[in-house]
């Protein structure tokens, strides 16, 4: 038998579980196929070939463990097997109109992520932290990751998504035991994986794609849950070093902030960023 990757203190992940858990929200759409390995390298590579096959449209990949999990930059995401959510997501937008707005897509996954951490927060207190990360009191709990590539003239994305649920601080690589949390650590007990990711999975059925279009709501939501607004930050984009104060969001969620010493009065648009750092 090959190596088992789940954790014999908690219960397997299953497609049939997490079909229940949809139903039961009345949100049996909101995925197409459920693909559950036990290990692979990436679900993000995985999700890619079956895109790439013509998988149905909001075809989802988990993994019980990764060998090669990656978060943007090609900084590697850590998690320890059997007690995290570690999936993708394949999106087809169905039209140009739709494509022409995936710069708003993080941010409507990000903000989907928030509504299901907090229905198992219970202070609801979860934060957003541009481009593409999710926080709790401070620390990490969630981060994303978007690819894309266009086959036969087909555009297809793939939203890679991690949550810590279940992992502990001793679970994790030392650097990460002041930086990163978990429900499992918020909530003082163990939850259920399925219940997370179907409580993400009806969030996003609910605002995704006509997000793409209306996207009021979700920079409401950016404003409102934003760990940087209001603060001086420092980012890195290729080499390049950027600061200044965050004084809102841009039409497509980008990051406005205002360095009056190196732009003038005009707030700078910043699109993405390797690193963001509160100064």
């Amino acid at each position: 038998m090959p190596e088992s990757h789940t954790d014999s203190n908690f219960p397997a992940f299953e497609a049939s579980r997490l079909r229940l858990a949809l139903q039961s929200r009345q949100a049996d759409a909101a995925v197409g196929d459920i693909h559950v390995f036990d290990q692979l390298p990436s679900t993000n590579d995985e999700a890619s070939r079956l895109a790439r096959a013509s998988a149905k449209e909001r075809t989802v990949v988990f993994a019980e463990s990764q060998s090669a999990g990656r978060g943007r930059r090609g900084n590697a995401w850590n998690s320890p097997p059997g007690r995290d959510l570690l999936f993708s997501l394949v999106l087809y937008p169905k039209n140009t109109a739709l494509i022409n707005h995936s710069l708003r897509l993080p941010h409507l996954i990000a903000v989907a992520i928030c509504q299901a951490i907090d229905s198992s927060l219970p202070d609801k207190s979860s934060q957003l932290k541009w481009p593409n990360d999710v926080y709790v009191k401070g620390k990490k709990i969630a981060g994303i990751l978007i690819e894309n590539a266009t086959v036969s003239g087909q555009t297809f994305f793939i939203a890679g998504i991690g949550i810590n649920v279940n992992s502990l601080s001793s679970d994790r690589p030392a650097e990460l035991h002041t930086t990163a949390t978990s429900l499992r650590e918020e909530n003082n007990h163990p939850l259920d994986r399925h219940e997370i990711a179907a409580a993400f999975l009806s969030s996003f059925d609910h605002i995704y794609p006509q997000g793409l279009l209306d996207f009021d709501a979700t920079l409401k939501e950016l404003k409102k849950r934003s760990l940087l607004l209001g603060h001086e930050i420092s980012a890195s984009l290729e080499g390049n070093k950027i600061t200044g104060k965050v004084v809102g969001f841009g039409d497509n969620g980008e990051l406005l902030i205002i360095n009056p010493q190196a732009y003038g009065e005009k707030p700078e648009a910043l699109y993405s960023a390797d690193q963001v750092r509160l100064v």
